[in-house]
C-alpha cells in the first residue's frame, strides 16, 4: 500500500520505484492505494513491481546490492534515486525515512510500472 501523498507522483510518472522492507518476486507484487478510509474501503491496484534489489538508506550513504556486488551510491546517484522515489533530493528522502521507519533502513528497492 502507498501513502496517499505519493499517489499523484506515481500517476504522473514522477515516482517509478518504491523501497519496501520485504522483497517480492517480480510480477507478483501489485501496488495499491485505498480508495477511501484505510481498512474501511476497497483497494485500487495501479502498478506491478518488476524486480527488487537489497538497499540500505542511512544519513550518510545509500547502498544497493546488485548481482555483481554491493555499490555505495554517489551523491548524484543517491539524489537520482531520491527523485525516482518522489522526493526533491536525498536529504528529503532521508528525513522521511528517519521519521517513518528509523535509520538505517534496510529493505528492497522495487522498480514498477503502471497497469
Amino acid at each position: 500500500m502507498f501513502q496517499p501523498q505519493f499517489e499523484k507522483k506515481i500517476l504522473d510518472g514522477v515516482k517509478t520505484s518504491t523501497i519496501r522492507k520485504r522483497a517480492h518476486p517480480p510480477g507478483e507484487k501489485s501496488l495499491r492505494v485505498w480508495t477511501g478510509k484505510p481498512y474501511r474501503s476497497k483497494q485500487r491496484q495501479f502498478a506491478l513491481a518488476h524486480f527488487a534489489l537489497p538497499i540500505q538508506v542511512s544519513i550518510s550513504h545509500m547502498f544497493i546490492r546488485f548481482s555483481d556486488g554491493q555499490t555505495t551510491m554517489t551523491e548524484h546517484g543517491a539524489n537520482s534515486i531520491a527523485k525516482q522515489e518522489g522526493f526533491e533530493h536525498y536529504g528529503e528522502m532521508v528525513a522521511w525515512f528517519r521519521e517513518t521507519h528509523g535509520l538505517p533502513f534496510d529493505g528492497y528497492f522495487h522498480i514498477f510500472s503502471l497497469i
